[in-house]
């Protein structure tokens, strides 16, 4: 990696009988590369290249209590589904997928050190329904305008069919 992994901390066992260690961690563009986000056998997905912006706060009560948040902000991010051989994926997930450039997973563990609560959400959801969305407005827009020419062509053979009649009635 281009740049080093930054560790910051202290621990303190002033005035008091609990230790308590605070830690700060960072790692600045961190390169991802071929980077595998599901091997389910319908639809394979790989970062293939992205920018990874880490940080990370803990802090620890002796060996009784922590609370540790990660964060990982993905940006320039390429996602690569070609491995997928639904038409459906081709069609629909992977211009969604497309569309995504960054997003942010934020994790934590809070609690007692030995049973610890876990927590995690991303804004992956939010950018693919908003690719999504995008998605599905061009194939309605594509089949309104079938459904547009499709139907022309039927009024246009009809109007024909009719000034044949009317040409044929002498009128």
């Amino acid at each position: 990696q281009a740049t080093p992994l930054s560790l910051e901390g202290q621990s303190t066992n002033l005035g008091s009988e609990k230790v308590i260690t605070q830690v700060k961690a960072s790692w600045a563009d961190y390169q991802v590369k071929d980077w595998r986000l599901s091997d389910s056998s319908r639809l394979p997905i790989k970062i293939t290249e992205a920018q990874n912006q880490f940080s990370a706060e803990a802090s620890f009560e002796g060996v009784r209590r922590m609370d540790v948040a990660l964060l990982f902000d993905y940006q320039n991010t390429r996602f690569d589904l070609s491995e997928a051989t639904s038409r459906d994926v081709q069609r629909y997930m992977v211009p969604a997928f497309e569309s995504i450039n960054a997003f942010k997973v934020e994790a934590g563990l809070k609690g007692r050190i030995y049973a610890p609560r876990f927590s995690a959400s991303s804004d992956l959801d939010r950018h693919l329904t908003s690719g999504f969305k995008q998605v599905f407005h061009q194939e309605l827009a594509q089949l309104k305008q079938d459904l547009e020419q499709k139907l022309r062509a039927e009024l246009a053979n009809y109007q024909e069919q009719l000034e044949q009649r009317v040409v044929a009635l002498g009128v």
